[in-house]
């Protein structure tokens, strides 16, 4: 208030904001038109300022994925990923950053998530902390943080190789109830493991092939400069056994790129986002077309 008051010495012919838009936007109704205004400040006295309607967007790689451009919700196309409580590793960041990416979550209390080269248990933390009904198979020959591995009813920690694992036809903690059955339970793969970028082909191959999961979302690290050619084969391989691939190099990501998979709509539930995900205003951003 203080700022629009200020303004009104520059511009007395701007209009107040009518009392009736006020109440509209209480009672949730959205505008049928959404606008961002972005300023870039060159120097304390000069700037420069854009001003664009947001539009319906879509990638023909991902048509599944839902993309308002310019995006509303994180116009800068920032992520403000941060998590006060101390977390496993900062890698969190980068998961919390492909949810917002691809507009999709698991569905509550029908999802199995397997994170895949798991310890310490950054990814593992995001699912427990955001998605509380969604049961997660972290796998890792080594220990999870301590507070992860005394969640028993909702962890199960499998020691063991992430390469060589195969998901069980339902989850060991997790009983099918009248309106759940094991058919209707949705599995998701995500894994962030340190690995060379073929044996990343080789596992979204022998995953997509076998239809284990209907999303994953999965870290390529590149150990010198980006190998786009095995990058390229990773997407085919995707591709060819039916699943949208989309690939993007995060805000919090280094020298590595996050690749997003997801079945086409109506072959493998999801459930969709309308606004920022995970009700966490600060997470991710979804200004991405490719």
């Amino acid at each position: 208030q203080e700022i629009a008051n200020g303004m009104k010495k520059g511009y007395p012919a701007a209009r107040n904001r009518s009392q009736q838009s006020n109440d509209t936007e209480e009672e949730g109704v959205e505008e049928k038109e959404k606008w961002i205004l972005q300023v870039m400040l060159l120097t304390p006295t000069k700037a420069i300022a854009s001003l664009e309607q947001c539009q319906q967007a879509q990638s023909d790689s991902t048509p599944t994925m839902e993309i308002m451009w310019p995006n509303y919700i994180h116009p800068l196309g920032l992520a403000n990923c941060d998590i006060e409580e101390k977390m496993p590793s900062s890698a969190y960041r980068k998961l919390m950053e492909a949810f917002e990416c691809m507009r999709i979550k698991p569905t509550p209390n029908s999802s199995l998530v397997v994170d895949l080269g798991a310890s310490p248990g950054g990814w593992t933390s995001v699912i427990d902390k955001f998605f509380p009904s969604t049961h997660i198979i972290a796998v890792d020959r080594a220990d999870l943080d301590p507070k992860l591995m005394k969640k028993k009813d909702k962890i199960t920690v499998v020691k063991g190789d992430a390469f060589t694992f195969q998901p069980p036809p339902i989850p060991p903690t997790m009983n099918p109830n009248k309106t759940n059955d094991s058919s209707s339970i949705t599995t998701w793969m995500i894994s962030d493991i340190i690995s060379y970028p073929d044996r990343i082909t080789e596992l979204l191959g022998n995953w997509c092939s076998n239809k284990w999961a209907s999303h994953m979302i999965v870290t390529m690290k590149f150990q010198k400069e980006a190998d786009f050619d095995e990058l390229d084969r990773a997407i085919e391989t995707v591709t060819k056994h039916g699943y949208h691939c989309r690939v993007k190099h995060f805000f919090n990501n280094k020298n590595e790129v996050t690749i997003m998979v997801s079945s086409p709509r109506g072959n493998l539930p999801s459930s969709s986002l309308s606004a920022s995900i995970l009700q966490h205003d600060s997470l991710g951003s979804s200004m991405y077309t490719k």
